[in-house]
């Protein structure tokens, strides 16, 4: 994580259109696979199921993580997302 400039940010992946989170295994789970430090202590964050009701939209999804860890790391950088479409995207 330390040598990964943007570690704070959690991958949203999407269906091809962009407009629906499936996350890695197609199921609306969105991982983030490194601890969240905070006050010097390792923390687990995650996995949040973007699938609630149906799938999220990636605006959705982020929204609901941002507000499950609404406090910055030891580094002063809070959660963020960054949305990935699979190959064939729009983007």
């Amino acid at each position: 994580e330390q040598t990964d400039f943007s570690y704070y940010k959690v991958v949203l992946r999407t269906n091809t259109a962009g407009t629906k989170i499936y996350g890695i295994y197609d199921d609306g789970v969105v991982y983030y696979p490194w601890p969240w430090r905070v006050n010097g202590v390792d923390m687990e964050i995650g996995p949040w199921d973007c699938d609630e009701g149906g799938a999220m939209t990636p605006e959705e999804c982020c929204s609901k993580i941002q507000q499950d860890v609404s406090y910055p790391d030891d580094n002063g950088n809070y959660i963020a997302c960054f949305v990935e479409e699979p190959v064939g995207g729009p983007h």
